[in-house]
């Protein structure tokens, strides 16, 4: 495995905290809204992605 720099480190960690926060997480709270998937799971789900990406701002509720 190939190491990677503090600079390109940071920069994936940014690019995953974007996909899951524009691109994810959006379409977990709509699945959520429309009951296929419990809004619970999806809680859950976020609160152990939010931890492993260290998002620490807290979770915005769906529209």
């Amino acid at each position: 495995m190939k190491a990677t720099s503090g600079g390109e480190a940071h920069a994936a960690r940014a690019e995953l905290q974007a996909w899951y926060t524009r691109g994810l997480l959006p379409k977990l709270a709509q699945a959520a809204k429309s009951g296929t998937v419990d809004r619970g799971a999806v809680e859950a789900l976020d609160d152990e992605v939010r931890s492993l990406l260290d998002l620490s701002h807290p979770r915005e509720e769906a529209a």
